[in-house]
């Protein structure tokens, strides 16, 4: 699955609202961790990412068949340990 929020839309909470949902249920499965990759050029998600509580784990020109064409990519990687406080507010 992949999840790309249209560039017009991109900083007004649209990706936290995906992420949220993703997070909560991904528990409420009895998951415990979430990956995400994304083209290193996009300042707005890389940032979203981090305050999320993603850690950047891997760098490189392609994730799972995925090529980032003249670019970078970025893998991210969130342990999941109970409902995030950003959920909650």
């Amino acid at each position: 699955m992949g999840v790309v929020v249209t560039k017009k839309y991109r900083g007004n909470g649209v990706g936290k609202q995906i992420f949220g949902h993703l997070e909560s249920e991904t528990m409420r499965l009895g998951g415990s961790e979430l990956y995400s990759f994304i083209n290193a050029d996009n300042l707005v998600s890389k940032s979203l990412h981090h305050k999320l509580g993603f850690d950047e784990i891997a760098k490189g020109s392609s994730f799972l068949n995925v090529k980032f064409d003249g670019g970078e990519g970025l893998l991210f990687k969130k342990m999941l340990h109970e409902l995030s406080s950003w959920l909650k507010s």
